[in-house]
């Protein structure tokens, strides 16, 4: 079995001497890419503040008892080596939240765009029944390629220009709003550029945001495309 250096194909072999190639950025769901964008943030943010602060407090390494050592100072020893790293361990979460504000931001929003890639859209839907279009936002991302959330557009659209729309839609450009607030990322609604207007739009998913770290944080609204 081997992978490709983006973890996204795998090529796996067997002993009737046949390969086999599996995109498994076709079964990446919402849930699952968030979970890796958050080990990824803390991964990316731990090291930003062991180099801001310097690294953290490590646990410490008990020599064991000399033969000579009594019993009474070998275990006042162990306390005072365990007391002094319970002591490093609240100091240092409070030199975390020294790190800048607008640094914290920066890689929250670094790790967005490295995981979740730019957005494409993927298919335009509409119903006969009630005029609306769900236009299905993807990714390009070779992690996050199987993600694919639903756009209700907010202005009905005529059985007549269904057709004309999908067209104008499927070469548009998507723009989501995201908000990073209190440690959750939400993208409330999107916009869609397209020869030459803007169409917007609101997801319709369960999922309308997901917990991406525990540090609580300023909001920061940005429109961007991802």
């Amino acid at each position: 079995m081997a992978f490709s250096l983006d973890g996204r194909l795998t090529l796996i072999g067997s002993f009737d001497k046949t390969a086999r190639l599996v995109d498994l950025g076709k079964y990446s769901d919402l849930e699952r890419t968030a979970s890796y964008f958050r080990a990824r943030l803390a991964q990316i943010l731990n090291h930003n503040i062991s180099q801001y602060i310097g690294p953290p407090p490590t646990p410490p390494v008990i020599a064991p008892r000399g033969e000579e050592e009594r019993d009474s100072a070998y275990r006042r020893r162990i306390t005072a080596e365990n007391g002094r790293y319970k002591t490093q361990v609240p100091e240092y979460r409070e030199k975390q939240s020294t790190l800048p504000v607008w640094r914290r931001n920066q890689i929250v929003e670094y790790t967005v765009y490295s995981v979740f890639g730019t957005p494409v859209v993927k298919d335009v839907r509409h119903d006969v029944t009630d005029g609306r279009t769900i236009v299905i936002i993807g990714s390009n991302s070779a992690l996050a390629g199987g993600t694919e959330r639903n756009l209700l557009l907010k202005e009905n659209v005529p059985q007549q220009n269904a057709a004309a729309m999908k067209n104008v839609l499927s070469q548009g450009t998507p723009f989501i709003r995201l908000v990073f607030e209190n440690g959750r990322l939400r993208f409330p609604e999107t916009i869609i550029e397209a020869i030459g207007r803007s169409y917007q739009g609101e997801f319709v998913d369960d999922i309308d945001s997901f917990e991406v770290s525990k540090f609580r944080q300023r909001s920061t609204d940005k429109r961007r495309e991802r």
